[in-house]
């Protein structure tokens, strides 16, 4: 068994035409499982930041001094009606 995996698009009537090659000629059984592609999200690197970035950038500081002030009281605002 040989698993084959192709993208193709469909054309305007929704149907995707496929040469399958195989390699020798002969009785196969073939599946088919179609999945809608979708959008991709680059990733960081892709983007051009460096490696592990994101992982090292944020909440490393080592200061143990270090804290986080007073953040007084919010307003009160009034109510939506």
């Amino acid at each position: 068994m040989r698993e084959l995996q192709f993208h193709a698009e469909a054309d305007a009537s929704g149907i995707i035409h496929l040469d399958i090659p195989v390699g020798s000629s002969g009785g196969y059984e073939i599946q088919v499982t179609v999945t809608p592609k979708v959008a991709r999200h680059a990733t960081p690197e892709e983007l051009g930041w460096p490696p592990g970035y994101f992982e090292t950038a944020f909440d490393t500081i080592a200061d143990p001094a270090f804290e986080r002030g007073d953040q007084g009281i919010p307003e009160e605002r009034e109510p939506f009606e």
